[in-house]
């Protein structure tokens, strides 16, 4: 490769990392650029980062799509000096049309830099846009029968959609009209691939128990009246903290063939964004008190409103903590979160009648499910667990002494 022309590919950003997503460009081809001078926006299932150059040079091309996925390595655009003919830039993109396509969804692909079609002509993956690509391959067209209209004549989505327009296989204006196209986040994608690999490899099974949280309920509004801040969550983070030293065995992740039993209790705590679901983690939560714990769930889910979560923010857990409550969800099942092993799903504060001390009082409570890896944590260790965490819910004062 010619030091006057620099590939800018995908980076990779820890061992899980395989994809990502252009989110936004910061420069514009023909842009002079200087060593160290971020030009890009990447999301990954966890983060969005700006992405810088190493060296100084002029954007001579930007292949990468915004909005779409590419593996790590894939060329996403040329930086090259001013005096470099456009011939040479066309032949060095062409070279690497292989990585510049999209990621692949987990099923082999030939050879992706010229797929074979109709006459045993061909359409190099650089020549058509992913989502063109997509179209055709599921309405049956030949992309070589399809004249592009996009820079060096590349096939459009459009492009494809007016084909298909105008030999019936779509509607015009009744394809638009009858649904809408969203593009799933980066973090949307790798969710999606990871909780089905999760459920489809981990065999779950599920412990149900109602809380009787009065004494926590009590002990939480005194705290307020005084001026403590700390959600019923940030309660339920802590007992549960507590309740792992007492179950060290929960307190693991599956690691290939070992169990790894940690010492410190690491929660990851579910959020919700727009783009989809993230888990940062609370390390060391058996450590913090429970306004302490308020403080770092705070300060994480305003990071990551903000896209400013670190990679080792969400790295690490123990265990996980979904709470839908807040929704009034009364109560459901979660997914494990690999590679821990297991995961509480918390419902809404309610109400209901319990037998207290021979009589019948309504008292607030809150359904809680674990959901456990059925290989490493039996029934006997999860209700171990659920009853460590209920007596010490029905002791508030040891949560924050």
């Amino acid at each position: 490769m010619s030091d006057a022309i620099r590939a800018f590919t995908m980076p990779k950003w820890g061992m899980e990392m395989d994809e990502g997503t252009v989110q936004e460009w910061l420069v514009a081809e023909g842009d002079t650029v200087a060593a160290g001078q971020a030009i890009v926006l990447v999301e990954t299932d966890k983060i969005v980062n700006e992405v810088e150059v190493d060296r100084a040079g002029v954007i001579r091309r930007l292949v990468a799509e915004t909005g779409e996925n590419y593996p790590v390595g894939a060329l996403l655009a040329v930086v090259a000096d001013a005096a470099v003919p456009e011939e040479a830039i066309d032949r060095f993109v062409a070279g690497a049309a292989p990585a510049a396509a999209p990621a692949a969804t987990g099923e082999a692909v030939p050879d992706a830099d010229a797929r074979p079609r109709a006459g045993g002509e061909s359409v190099a993956d650089g020549a058509v846009s992913p989502k063109g690509r997509a179209l055709a391959e599921r309405l049956g067209l030949e992309l070589t029968s399809i004249a592009g209209t996009g820079r060096k004549g590349r096939i459009t989505l459009q492009d494809v959609e007016q084909a298909a327009k105008q030999r019936g296989l779509l509607a015009d204006g009744a394809d638009a009209a009858s649904f809408e196209r969203v593009q799933l986040s980066g973090r949307q994608r790798t969710a999606a691939r990871r909780l089905a690999q999760a459920k489809r490899e981990i065999p779950h099974f599920y412990l149900e128990r109602t809380l009787d949280v009065q004494r926590l309920v009590d002990f939480r509004s005194q705290r307020k009246a005084a001026g403590d801040t700390a959600t019923l969550n940030d309660y339920l983070v802590r007992a549960c903290a507590l309740a792992l030293g007492q179950v060290p065995e929960v307190n693991a992740q599956l690691q290939g063939e070992e169990l790894w039993r940690f010492r410190a209790a690491n929660i990851a705590v579910a959020m919700q964004l727009e783009d989809g679901l993230l888990t940062p983690v609370v390390k060391g939560a058996d450590g913090l008190s429970v306004g302490e714990i308020s403080t770092v769930v705070r300060d994480l889910q305003q990071a990551a409103t903000a896209n400013r979560l670190r990679a080792e923010d969400l790295q690490g857990a123990t265990f996980t903590i979904s709470n839908l409550g807040m929704h009034g969800v009364d109560r459901f099942s979660a997914i494990v979160n690999p590679p821990a092993v297991a995961i509480l799903a918390v419902g809404r504060l309610a109400t209901a009648v319990l037998a207290v001390d021979g009589r019948a009082e309504v008292r607030p409570v809150v359904q809680v499910t674990l959901s456990c890896d059925h290989r490493v944590v039996d029934g006997v260790l999860g209700a171990r667990f659920l009853a460590a965490l209920d007596n010490i819910i029905q002791a508030p004062d040891t949560l924050d002494p």
